[in-house]
């Protein structure tokens, strides 16, 4: 199957580390030849152009405005100033250890429009409660009344036509992407 442009957006403030691990992983198991790669650095306080050298490209912020004005900037820069079809936007601290993550994630946003990781705690006792079904494929992934935002995709169009952006109001994390994903799931 040929996979339509995806545009990788990698959100990142002040872990090196992080993101060193989130980068390489995603550059192990990455078919460039349909990807296009960037990290939205929120003004760390180290050289991130020191991590990822010239293996993608560096959008940085004159100073800190936060996680959700990061994400908003990739949402804009793949919807519209470098449009692709699929966005997929990753948080540092995210590792991924599939070699067919890019298509699963593809596939899977073409069929719903949009997901949202489930992290591996969704599945402890605590959680399940909030499971309501799914097998975990890209045509019926897991569905949690829980949402997550540390790795979401979302078709371009569904951006531009249905939701619009992350609300700025919310300058912490969670709640911006919560609510995003939200208006997504509202809008069927």
């Amino acid at each position: 199957m040929h996979v339509a442009r995806v545009g990788i957006a990698i959100v990142t403030y002040n872990r090196p580390a992080h993101l060193r691990i989130c980068l390489e992983s995603v550059l192990r198991y990455c078919n460039f030849k349909a990807v296009h790669l960037s990290v939205f650095d929120d003004d760390s306080s180290y050289e991130v152009g020191d991590i990822v050298n010239d293996r993608c490209i560096i959008h940085r912020s004159k100073h800190n405005m936060g996680v959700v004005t990061s994400k908003n900037r990739a949402l804009y820069y793949y919807s519209v100033v470098n449009p692709v079809e699929t966005i997929i936007m990753i948080e540092d601290d995210t590792e991924i250890t599939s070699k067919t993550w890019i298509k699963d994630w593809y596939v899977a946003t073409r069929y719903f429009g949009h997901m949202n990781y489930a992290l591996p705690y969704f599945f402890d006792d605590g959680c399940r409660k909030y499971y309501s079904g799914g097998t975990g494929t890209t045509t019926d992934p897991f569905r949690f009344s829980l949402i997550t935002g540390q790795c979401m995709t979302v078709q371009s169009g569904v951006v531009l036509t249905k939701v619009g952006y992350f609300n700025p109001k919310f300058k912490g994390f969670g709640y911006g992407h919560c609510e995003w994903s939200q208006r997504l799931v509202n809008t069927g």
